[in-house]
């Protein structure tokens, strides 16, 4: 699980990179786990849309 400040920082990193975040709030919605899943799949991780510590370091 990430804190919310780890998530804050997770949504502005998906954000920057174009995913449709429309709120940075530290809240993981369904825009997050979204973008979350996309970003999974990109990668070659694991799709279940639940982010990590090692995803946040991988952005």
């Amino acid at each position: 699980m990430l804190s919310v400040s780890q998530t804050k920082q997770l949504q502005a990193k998906l954000q920057a990179q174009g995913q449709a975040i429309s709120k940075v709030d530290g809240i993981i919605g369904e825009e997050t786990r979204e973008a979350v899943r996309q970003v999974q799949q990109k990668l070659g991780l694991p799709v279940d849309g639940y982010p990590d510590p090692e995803l946040l370091a991988r952005l």
